[in-house]
């Protein structure tokens, strides 16, 4: 790999393409089944002993454009609200998970969530209501609770809503079904001829303006256990920790996920090619996105195990986001660690290359391997080497490789020897 141009043998392959990345495409326009009017609709016609004459909007759906970089990490890090990168009031068409509005020339990515009333964005997010809604169990939030308005109730209002005004519910006849999402996320590796479990990513399940998210637990299992989606839900993994963040070349969070799922979703991710056949999910960047995910995690959470110290994490060195590992194709200089970043919540701290440039297919393992080499430069820069010294130095620049090849090996033949 290299860093700020400095390049050891270690070489990643890929078929990553910025320019050709997959955007949502959107159908028909939905009827919100929340919006003040329609759930006020779907009071009047509940039959309950108990219930208000009239009920007033505790969240409003919005389009969130954040104006600098600051703030679109802050959208796509935050569990305070749930931002999506394509709006959530119209039919999907495909799996992706951005959208590109055709009148919107801006360079940051525009998300769309549902925001409670009282709720304090940041000033550097633009800021547009498209309804005002009541959603009877909030927006995912576990602690959710209103005043005078038991589960039993919340849960009929929300039944009498979908079924009037949810064409994907009206089969349902107000009847809840088992919908509360589960499943797997695991990822093929061709070296070890098995798929690897993936262990604490964010999943994130979504029914309109509703939401749940799980982190998977062992075995790369996820379940949701607090709400009845009562219908298909959408799945989204964000390739994220609590430290570090895996983008999609210059288009913000990397995702990946399935659309319009009944029950349980199980997500085998392969690469394109030979190996699709194998998986449910067969794409080459979601491929990417899982491997070095495995990567990044392993370095965080288990470094120890090594002797080794993290990369930056958040809130300290003077960087108050995740570090940024950015996967793109055809990447300035190749593979490389911006030590000139400071952790970068600007801009990436970490770069894989994707491009398809060594002979043969690019595997998991050398994915792993790579990314663990990069991440080791940025730790051994928290150990205090002197990187401004080094580019006019090839002593020191050797040293830089030497350790993280070293690190590299030792840490990827761990891994891959206990598999």
């Amino acid at each position: 790999m290299s860093v700020d141009g400095i390049s050891s043998s270690a070489v990643v392959a890929g078929l990553i393409s910025e320019t050709n990345a997959e955007y949502v495409v959107l159908g028909k326009k939905l009827v919100n089944p929340y919006e003040i009017k329609n759930i006020n609709v779907a009071l009047s016609q509940l039959k309950y002993t108990k219930k208000p004459a009239k009920i007033e909007e505790n969240y409003y759906y919005a389009r969130l454009e954040p104006t600098d970089s600051l703030a679109q990490s802050f959208l796509e890090g935050t569990r305070e609200i749930y931002a999506y990168s394509y709006p959530l009031d119209y039919e999907l068409k495909n799996n992706a998970k951005k959208y590109k509005e055709p009148e919107y020339v801006g360079k940051l990515q525009v998300y769309w969530a549902a925001v409670p009333v009282n709720y304090k964005l940041p000033k550097n997010i633009n800021f547009k209501i498209i309804d005002k809604v009541f959603l009877p169990n909030g927006d995912g939030r576990d602690d959710f609770k209103i005043e005078g308005f038991d589960l039993d109730f919340r849960n009929a209002l929300e039944d009498k809503a979908l079924e009037l005004f949810d064409e994907s519910a009206k089969k349902l006849k107000n009847a809840r079904i088992t919908g509360y999402g589960s499943g797997y996320v695991r990822v093929y590796d061709e070296t070890v001829n098995a798929y690897l479990p993936i262990f604490g990513v964010e999943v994130k399940m979504r029914r309109f303006l509703t939401t749940r998210y799980y982190d998977t637990m062992g075995g790369g299992y996820f379940s949701n256990y607090s709400h009845n989606f009562s219908g298909p839900i959408d799945y989204t993994i964000n390739w994220q920790e609590n430290d570090f963040e895996i983008k999609d070349g210059n288009l913000g969070n990397a995702t990946t996920g399935q659309n319009n799922i009944n029950g349980q979703w199980i997500a085998d991710i392969c690469k394109s090619g030979p190996w699709s056949f194998l998986g449910t999910i067969n794409n080459s960047k979601d491929f990417f996105f899982a491997h070095t995910f495995r990567a990044a995690f392993n370095y965080y959470n288990y470094n120890g195990t090594y002797g080794i110290k993290t990369p930056p994490k958040r809130n300290t060195m003077g960087n108050s986001g995740a570090l940024n590992i950015k996967i793109k194709e055809n990447a300035w200089k190749g593979s490389h660690f911006f030590f000139t970043n400071g952790g970068g919540l600007v801009d990436p701290s970490v770069v894989i290359d994707a491009l398809y440039n060594v002979p043969g297919e690019v595997n998991g393992r050398m994915i792993f391997s790579t990314v663990t080499h990069e991440l080791s430069h940025a730790s051994h820069w928290q150990l205090g080497y002197i990187w401004s010294d080094y580019i006019n130095s090839k002593k020191k620049a050797t040293l830089a490789e030497s350790w993280a090849m070293g690190v590299e090996w030792v840490v990827t033949n761990q891994v891959y020897s206990a598999l």
